[in-house]
């Protein structure tokens, strides 16, 4: 197996370093996550949790559903 190296910018890699920089601080003290490895949803799909009990985990995933939808009827207009 051999990795591929990304030459930044990476638009990914730049998300989750700003949010890193932000737990850093301690303003963010919990997290839901979840990506998509090289394979997309047909094989490679990776998720993991830290810092938040079941009710947080729950807000944050409907938040991301609510964000989904929002984007789902933009895209329709």
């Amino acid at each position: 197996m051999s990795a591929e190296i990304i030459q930044f910018p990476n638009p990914v890699a730049d998300v989750l370093e700003h949010y890193a920089r932000l737990a850093r601080a301690g303003h963010v003290t919990g997290v839901v996550l979840a990506a998509l490895g090289p394979g997309r949803l047909t094989e490679d799909t990776y998720s993991a949790v830290s810092g938040v009990n079941y009710t947080e985990r729950r807000a944050l995933i409907q938040t991301l559903e609510d964000g989904a939808t929002m984007a789902l009827l933009d895209a329709q207009d």
